[in-house]
C-alpha cells in the first residue's frame, strides 16, 4: 500500500498513465502492424564502428561492436513500432525517444510483486542484502623490521599484558566493530586474510603489510547476518519491481524479435565469434 500511494503521487506516472491511454486507442485504431526485415548493412556497422572511434579514440572490440549492432536492432525495432503509432510526431530523437516510451509502456503493465514475489526475489538474491561483518582487533605497528627474538620478546610481554608502544603512524592501537572492506581499504586485503585466521584473543605476527609490520590481536569477529526480510521489506519489494520490469521489456523485446526477420551484413574484420544475443 504504501509503494501504491508513493506512485499515485509521483507525477513521472500520470505522464506514464496518458502514454498508456494513447497505446490503447493506436492499438484500437489501428490495423495489424506486418513486420518488415530489416537489414543492418556494412555501411551501418562502420558508422557504429567510427561513433566508437570517434567517443574512446580507440578500436572497437569485437564484443563491444556486436552489442552496438544488437542495440541498433532493437532501437530500429521499438522505432518502427512507434512510428505505426504516429508517436513519431514532433520528437526531435526519434529512434531512441521511441523506444524509451515503449519500454516505459512495457513497464506499466507489470503487476505489483505479491508477498510470495518478494519473498522469492529475497531468497534469491540474498547475498545483496547481507551487510558487510565487522571485526574488532589491536595491533601494534612498526616502521621497520625486527630481529626475530626480539618480535617473540614483544609476543610474550602482550600477552602477560606488559605495554607494548608502536611506532608512530596514522593507525590507532585498537579497531571496535570496523566493517572488513574498510579495514581491507586501509591495511589491504591480505592483512585482513591473516587477521581473519588467528584465534580469538592470541598475539600474533608479525605480519608485513604495504605500510609496515604488525602485531595484531583478534578480539571479535562478526559473521555475516542476513536480515529479516520485514525489516527491509519495502527495499526488497522496490527492487523485486525492478527485475519484474526489466524481464518484461526481456521479453517485449524477444517477441518483437521473434516477428522481424534481421539480416545483419557484418563487414569480414567485424564478423562475430558467438551468437548475439540482442540485449
Amino acid at each position: 500500500m504504501v509503494l501504491i500511494m508513493r506512485w499515485i503521487k509521483e507525477p513521472l506516472v500520470h505522464f506514464m498513465l496518458l502514454g498508456v491511454l494513447i497505446f490503447v486507442v493506436y492499438q484500437w485504431r489501428q490495423p495489424e502492424l506486418e513486420s518488415s526485415p530489416i537489414v543492418v548493412t556494412t555501411d551501418t556497422v562502420e558508422q557504429l564502428a567510427n561513433q566508437y572511434r570517434k567517443t574512446w579514440l580507440q578500436e572497437p572490440s569485437k564484443a563491444l561492436l556486436e552489442q552496438a549492432v544488437n542495440n541498433h536492432v532493437a532501437t530500429q525495432l521499438y522505432a518502427e513500432q512507434a512510428f505505426a503509432m504516429d508517436m513519431h510526431k514532433d520528437d526531435s530523437v526519434v529512434a531512441r525517444r521511441m523506444r524509451m516510451k515503449m519500454e516505459l509502456l512495457e513497464g506499466l503493465f507489470v503487476a505489483e510483486p505479491t508477498r510470495d514475489d518478494v519473498e522469492e526475489y529475497f531468497k534469491e538474491n540474498l547475498n545483496s542484502y547481507i551487510q558487510n561483518r565487522k571485526m574488532s582487533f589491536e595491533h601494534r605497528y612498526f616502521n621497520s623490521p625486527r630481529q626475530s627474538q626480539e618480535w617473540q620478546d614483544m609476543l610474550q610481554q602482550l600477552a602477560r599484558g606488559v605495554t607494548v608502544t608502536s611506532d608512530p603512524s596514522m593507525y590507532q592501537d585498537e579497531y571496535n566493530e570496523i566493517q572488513v572492506s574498510r579495514l581491507a581499504r586501509g591495511f589491504g586485503s591480505a592483512f585482513v586474510a591473516f587477521l581473519s585466521d588467528q584465534p580469538l584473543g592470541e598475539w600474533a605476527g608479525p605480519f608485513r603489510s604495504p605500510s609496515g609490520w604488525h602485531i595484531v590481536r583478534l578480539n571479535r569477529l562478526e559473521d555475516p547476518i542476513p536480515p529479516k526480510l520485514d525489516t527491509i521489506f519495502d527495499q526488497v519489494a522496490e527492487d523485486t519491481l525492478r527485475a519484474k520490469r526489466e524481464a518484461a521489456k526481456r521479453d517485449a523485446l524477444e517477441k518483437l524479435l521473434a516477428n522481424h526477420s534481421i539480416t545483419i551484413e557484418w563487414p569480414t574484420q567485424y564478423q562475430p565469434s558467438t551468437e548475439m544475443s540482442h540485449e
